[in-house]
């Protein structure tokens, strides 16, 4: 064989691509509170080679304060507002609301049924 032990594979990145999208209305269940986001219709692409990326992220993060995963959790006004700023009719937005909430209960439910057969039959679900 032409390669020895200490041989190392080695990966290099060169460019960054970057798609941005509208919000949209999304069906995630574990939102807590008010609408879920989703990806919408993809509106535009930037693209960096690895070290313009790498500065222009440390520059957002010094605007930003932090790095973007530590913003990922958006509280529910502000997801509320991201929706209608992007064209979804309240109406909409409350049914989602209205819906999760119907099946959070119905899963809590089914839960707690679950557990309590769990209890009495002495079954338990490995």
């Amino acid at each position: 064989s032409d390669s020895s032990p200490n041989d190392t594979a080695k990966v290099k990145f060169s460019d960054v691509t970057i798609h941005y999208h509208d919000f949209a209305l999304g069906d995630h269940p574990q939102v807590s509170s008010g609408p879920p986001l989703a990806f919408g219709e993809w509106t535009s692409t930037e693209e960096f080679s690895l070290s313009e990326y790498e500065r222009t992220m440390s520059t957002r993060h010094q605007q930003h304060g932090q790095p973007w995963n530590e913003r990922a959790q958006i509280n529910s006004k502000e997801r509320m507002r991201m929706l209608t700023e992007a064209g979804v009719p309240m109406q909409r937005i409350q049914n989602r609301i209205h819906y999760q909430r119907i099946q959070k209960d119905a899963h809590r439910r089914s839960s707690l049924i679950a557990a309590r057969n769990e209890r009495r039959t002495g079954a338990f679900n490995l």
